[in-house]
């Protein structure tokens, strides 16, 4: 770091550390060989802690921006919107389960964020939107009396039709949502959001 680091833990299988430091970024490093695993979680203020969630797959930072964030631990990407103080937040842990973020600020007081909604962007029942996402595309449902496959009504087909598009610009879903419903054109090259080159295959 280019400043004092003021806290570091492990992931909870050991295989990497995180830190949080003044120079207004939390890293993720490999614990065995020091080097960065992802890129630099960046506040515009001092991170004062940096804690692993309990399956290890996300960070909760709290900074004196007045937020906390979660971030991928694997790109050091946010997959949250800032969790907002009136001042200095000093801390932040997952609850045991993982489903909760508590964090402590100098505005005296401490909250409680339901990670689902941070972390997705819509509620937890909304999130079935996407995996409806391909009967939409193909106009079916799989009908559960019969066990067949049937017409999807129009007028559910146009509703979804406005989630998906609702949703279409999120982190977490955008890239999916418009490699199923954009014209051909304007498809990104997978559904995946960091895949961003071809790969050529020779016989």
């Amino acid at each position: 770091h280019d400043d004092d680091v003021d806290s570091a833990e492990f992931s909870p299988d050991g295989r990497w550390v995180v830190t949080a430091s003044r120079d207004k970024t939390a890293q993720v490093c490999d614990a065995v060989t020091g080097k960065p695993v992802s890129e630099p979680m960046r506040h515009d203020q001092s991170v004062r802690s940096a804690e692993f969630s309990p399956d290890g797959r996300w960070v909760v930072t709290a900074s004196l921006d007045k937020t906390a964030r979660i971030w991928d631990a694997a790109t050091g990407k946010p997959v949250s919107e800032p969790m907002r103080h009136d001042g200095y937040v000093h801390s932040a842990k997952f609850s045991p389960d993982g489903r909760w973020v508590v964090t402590a600020s100098e505005d005296k007081t401490a909250r409680l964020w339901p990670f689902a909604v941070y972390t997705h962007g819509l509620a937890e029942t909304d999130a079935t939107v996407i995996a409806r996402a391909a009967a939409w595309c193909g106009g079916f449902l799989l009908d559960p009396q019969t066990g067949l496959l049937c017409d999807m009504p129009e007028s559910e087909r146009v509703e979804l039709g406005h989630q998906l598009e609702a949703s279409r610009n999120h982190p977490l879903y955008g890239n999916l949502i418009r490699y199923l419903i954009d014209p051909p054109e304007s498809k990104p090259l997978s559904p995946l959001p960091d895949c961003r080159r071809s790969v050529s295959i020779t016989p």
